[in-house]
């Protein structure tokens, strides 16, 4: 399992992940992100700051392991950080996020 979060401390830019599973049935989802529709005159995306698992069996798990290591998405764990090969777990999280139970 991957545990992960949204990188929202890349200077300039918010990273747009997609949920790959509900892009395929045609919903546009992003990992970390939901649409908040009073923002502007079309809507925005505004980051959620949720932990995110992501399970070995996941058809799109490659996808994942490459947004990790672009630094889009933070390896939470350091299972995680092994599995991509060796990803920098953050010592601190946002403020507004619960710290992550480590794996047993």
């Amino acid at each position: 399992m991957l545990r992960v979060m949204l990188n929202t401390s890349v200077e300039g830019r918010v990273p747009m992940v997609p949920n790959y599973r509900r892009l395929l049935i045609g919903q546009k989802s992003y990992l970390g992100l939901r649409f908040d529709g009073s923002l502007g005159p079309e809507g925005g995306w505004v980051a959620t700051f949720e932990v995110i698992d992501i399970q070995d069996n996941d058809p799109h798990f490659v996808e994942y392991i490459r947004h990790i290591r672009s630094g889009d998405l933070l390896a939470l764990d350091a299972a995680t950080a092994k599995k991509v090969g060796g990803g920098c777990v953050p010592q601190s999280l946002p403020q507004s996020t619960p710290a992550p139970e480590e794996s047993q």
